[in-house]
């Protein structure tokens, strides 16, 4: 099984900061990784903006 932060780093070219790391933890949490991917997209650009 590969690391956490090996699949961060895979996983950050396709979504952003909060998906790619909501997603890693979504199975652990009992939520199913498309769902984490919904749930999470709102957070990405909120934060680099200072929009949050």
């Amino acid at each position: 099984m590969k690391s956490k932060s090996l699949l961060v780093d895979e996983q950050f070219s396709k979504f952003n900061c909060a998906q790619t790391v909501f997603s890693l933890f979504a199975p652990e949490l009992g939520i199913e990784e498309k769902t984490a991917l919904k749930i999470a997209s709102g957070f990405g650009g909120g934060m680099a903006c200072a929009e949050t």
